[in-house]
């Protein structure tokens, strides 16, 4: 073989060589590359999770507050409703309009004076009436308070051991709490739930 030749199969071996290192590197290179583009790509599928169960939270968090907002509106407007309902009829009992008011105020007195002994206590503008129903009553047990009381209607029984509220405030705050479930539902029957509330509003 001449010199010629062995320079020939040195550089073909060399090259082959060459050539299988180049591939070695690149295939080495493209699994690197695929790795570290699989390692990015589940980083910011990663990221992206958290975010979304971030922004989750945070709208559950704003869809509770504005839940209790909501709840707590209905029922500041549910009390204003029964409030102006229940003051309503406070000055139409008062004015007799629809209701015996004397009648009823009489009935008062004589359940006073069937509760036992004490002083009665009314306004100035009942005192009369008191007056005339405490003796139609026929008793010594109870007796007229000389001061009038600061209360809108009905009496007040002071006894010994006991007082008896009899007084047209306690009569409709027991009527109250006796009508108000089923007076606001009759009332609020209509009002939608706070996700209706928000389709309604575009939102």
């Amino acid at each position: 073989m001449s010199l010629e030749d062995v320079e020939k199969t040195l550089l073909a071996a060399a090259g082959e060589e060459a050539r299988q290192i180049a591939e070695k590197a690149q295939a080495e290179a493209t699994t690197e590359l695929e790795r570290k583009s699989a390692a990015l790509r589940e980083e910011q599928q990663r990221k992206t999770r958290l975010a979304r169960a971030e922004a989750d939270q945070e709208a559950e968090r704003a869809l509770s507050t504005r839940r209790a907002e909501h709840a707590m509106r209905i029922l500041q407007v549910k009390n204003e409703t029964l409030d102006a309902v229940f003051g309503q009829a406070r000055e139409r009992i008062l004015a007799s309009q629809g209701f015996d008011y004397g009648r009823w105020l009489a009935s008062q007195v004589r359940l006073a004076v069937s509760k036992g002994a004490g002083v009665l206590h009314c306004n100035e503008r009942d005192r009369v009436a008191v007056d005339a129903a405490l003796r139609e009553a026929g008793t010594d047990k109870v007796a007229l308070a000389p001061e009038n009381a600061a209360i809108q209607g009905g009496v007040v029984l002071v006894g010994e051991s006991f007082d008896l509220d009899l007084t047209l405030e306690a009569a409709l705050a027991d009527l109250r709490d006796e009508l108000t479930v089923s007076l606001a539902e009759r009332l609020f029957a209509n009002v939608p739930a706070i996700s209706e509330a928000s389709i309604a509003a575009g939102e």
